[in-house]
């Protein structure tokens, strides 16, 4: 079962992941674009990864097609991981 997390410790791990993959961390917002970060396929499956490893979610790649912000990428582990 997936352990409830807080909203501020998903959005540090997807800014910590993002950073990790040569993004400034001055460039992050909750309305940045991945593809304006230049985040591509790659970086998503890692990135999905990474929120596997910390949170034991495992968010299908259906689901994070539809994410286009670093917002949208919170707000979907957020709903997945059932965070407070």
């Amino acid at each position: 079962m997936a352990q409830v997390v807080d909203r501020e410790v998903v959005t540090r791990l997807v800014a910590d992941t993002l950073v990790q993959f040569g993004v400034e961390r001055s460039e992050i917002t909750a309305q940045a674009k991945f593809d304006e970060l230049d985040i591509d396929s790659i970086d998503v499956v890692e990135l999905r990864q990474a929120i596997k490893n910390e949170f034991g979610v495992d968010i299908r790649a259906a689901d994070f097609d539809k994410v286009d912000t670093v917002h949208d990428a919170v707000a979907l582990v957020c709903r997945q991981a059932g965070a407070v």
